[in-house]
This record gives C-alpha cells, structure tokens and sequence, in this order.
C-alpha cells in the first residue's frame, strides 16, 4: 500500500543520512590518521638524520 511505501522510503531515508553522516566521520579519521601518520613520518626522519650525524662524527673522533 501508499502508506507502507512511504514508511519503508522514510526509514531509507533515515539511514541513507545516517550513512552519509558514518562517511563523514570515517573520511575524517582517514584524514587524521593520514596527517599522524605523515607527522610520525616526519620526526622519525629528523631523529634518523640527528643519528646519522652523531654516528658521523663519533668515526670522525676513533679516526683521529
């Protein structure tokens, strides 16, 4: 019937927006995790750098 059509169009469209909304949330935990992940990336290549030239300079001091 009409009435049932309309409920059974009602209740999707009450999940299509709470769907819609789960998408928003998930694409900005994408999108934090994304920028954790390229900050994370980013002090580890500064410590690496920082050991890389401590490890330089500690042969430079056996050589002498």
């Amino acid at each position: 019937s009409r009435g049932e059509q309309i409920e059974k169009l009602e209740s999707s469209k009450i999940e299509l927006k709470f769907l819609t909304e789960e998408r928003v949330k998930s694409d900005d935990l994408i999108k934090t995790l994304e920028e954790d992940r390229i900050r994370l990336q980013t002090q580890l290549d500064v410590v690496k750098r920082d050991l890389e030239e401590r490890n330089r300079d500690l042969h430079k001091e056996r050589m002498r």
